[in-house]
């Protein structure tokens, strides 16, 4: 994980211009490929009403597809970042996925999927676009959502535009919303794992030992010769450098639609014990704000000994509690 003087936390750290696009996937076994559109006005260009339109690759995996149609309902797990791409959600897509099928996918900007140069072309609104293009093309009529870190934020304003929306959820039910260690307003998070820093820094130890001792505590608890596991490793060699870190989302902080047409799906908030996002904003802040909304479905929990990367720190544990969850709300 690379450090920066400020902002040294990546949640989950938290004419037309040129586009650099994802090479092929014969890399990648067993990813598929979804195009997908975003029109927006380029930074390149001095106005600001000419827009133009331009197809990304969206690549997509699916654990276990022969499930797709015809088993549980299907498990939609969204990555961190912004920008760090789900290599790190494989092996517990894998586990995940006896009973149901299990569905992740690179967001634009990182992994396999393509990165457009211009920053114009991102957006939390854009990656909320995507999830329903890829909703849509899989045909999908009941699933769940697990978002972990910043891919929280997504699957929340994913859920929160589905239930505005007078027409929905008709063909398409998110059954139940799970955030896992998602910030409830990102720059409070950050705030809060600076004064960390500080601390760490006032026991007379260097800033770069700090950082290191902060990862190691507040991010991925490792263990024996403190490498960080592969998984991870592989998530931050593939991660975006365009729309990246908790900078780009500095001003998010969760709110409610002023009119829902539905009611909520069941929530589940997870939080590791040792996480830097506190359980203030992983997991109360939420609730406040469900519960003061109508939502009467909401568990939470915290899972002992783990940090930020509870999937890679404790994937049993994980596993079970999630599995628990959504195997409860189906015999419902």
């Amino acid at each position: 994980m690379s450090v920066r003087v400020r902002r040294r936390i990546r949640s989950g750290s938290f004419g037309l211009p040129y586009q650099r696009v994802a090479p092929s996937n014969s890399g990648d076994f067993g990813n598929k490929i979804l195009t997908v559109n975003r029109t927006y006005v380029p930074s390149t260009y001095d106005t600001n009403n000419q827009t133009v339109s331009i197809d990304f690759r969206l690549s997509y995996r699916i654990h276990n597809q022969d499930l797709l149609t015809s088993g549980n309902a299907p498990l939609i797990l969204l990555h961190g970042g912004p920008s760090i791409p789900s290599n790190y959600l494989q092996s517990s897509a894998a586990a995940l996925s006896k009973e149901r099928s299990v569905i992740t996918y690179d967001h634009i900007g990182c992994g396999s999927s393509s990165e457009p140069s211009d920053i114009n072309a991102y957006s939390i609104d854009f990656a909320v676009d995507d999830l329903f293009a890829l909703v849509k093309h899989l045909q999908l009529k009941e699933f769940h959502i697990l978002g972990h870190s910043f891919g929280g934020i997504i699957g929340f304003e994913f859920m929160k535009r589905l239930l505005s929306d007078m027409e929905a959820p008709g063909e398409t039910k998110c059954l139940s919303l799970s955030l896992l260690s998602t910030p409830f307003s990102v720059k409070e998070v950050d705030q809060e794992s600076e004064m960390v820093l500080k601390c760490f820094e006032n026991e007379n130890i260097s800033a770069q030992d700090a950082s290191s001792l902060f990862q190691k505590s507040h991010v991925c608890r490792v263990t024996g010769d403190d490498t960080l596991p592969s998984a991870l490793r592989e998530a931050y060699s593939k991660r975006g450098k365009v729309w990246q870190g908790t900078e780009v989302i500095q001003d998010y902080v969760a709110n409610m639609a002023q009119k829902l047409h539905h009611e909520f799906p069941h929530i589940l908030l997870l939080r590791g014990e040792h996480d830097f996002v506190s359980n203030t904003h992983a997991i109360t802040e939420w609730s406040s704000l469900m519960t003061s909304h109508g939502c009467k479905t909401i568990q939470h929990a915290t899972l002992p000994g783990c940090s930020h990367y509870s999937m890679l720190e404790n994937e049993k544990l994980f596993s079970c509690k999630l599995m628990s969850f959504l195997v409860q709300i189906e015999n419902i």
